[in-house]
């Protein structure tokens, strides 16, 4: 009987911990991103890296795949985002969520990120430009 009610505490308090971190993710996200025009992959691409030489594929790759491992809408994220400071709010709710990161733009652009080359990536410009760079490389 003991072990019953230990089981549904423990599952209530992580239950609501969830429900109350997910309420500030969404709340730290409409602060970050209130004001701001939500663009299309074409209008993100035409706005910032149109004539960049970059491919509209690794633009919209990248895009995705943050969209997709931080189940967030994209569409009001800029180049000058920083994971480090206005996104980190995404980051501290999953600690292993960087890792699921770098795993999936790996696999998408099928190049290897060594753990060095991350510390110094920062912003979703500099994981484009990174991707980029790794793709020519390859």
């Amino acid at each position: 009987m003991k072990t019953a009610l230990g089981i549904a505490v423990l599952a209530l308090t992580v239950g609501a911990w969830f429900f109350f971190e997910r309420r500030r993710v969404d709340r730290e996200f409409e602060n970050t991103f209130c004001g701001r025009e939500s663009l299309s992959n074409d209008d993100f691409y035409a706005a910032f890296y149109n004539d960049s030489g970059i491919a509209r594929e690794i633009v919209t790759g990248v895009r995705q795949i943050i969209a997709d491992e931080l189940q967030f809408d994209v569409s009001r994220m800029t180049p000058v985002d920083d994971f480090s400071r206005n996104l980190r709010f995404l980051l501290d709710s999953d600690s292993m969520i960087d890792v699921a990161l770098v795993e999936a733009l790996e696999k998408r652009f099928e190049i290897e990120i060594s753990d060095k080359e991350t510390e110094d990536i920062k912003t979703v410009h500099e994981i484009i430009t990174f991707v980029h760079g790794k793709t020519l490389s390859a």
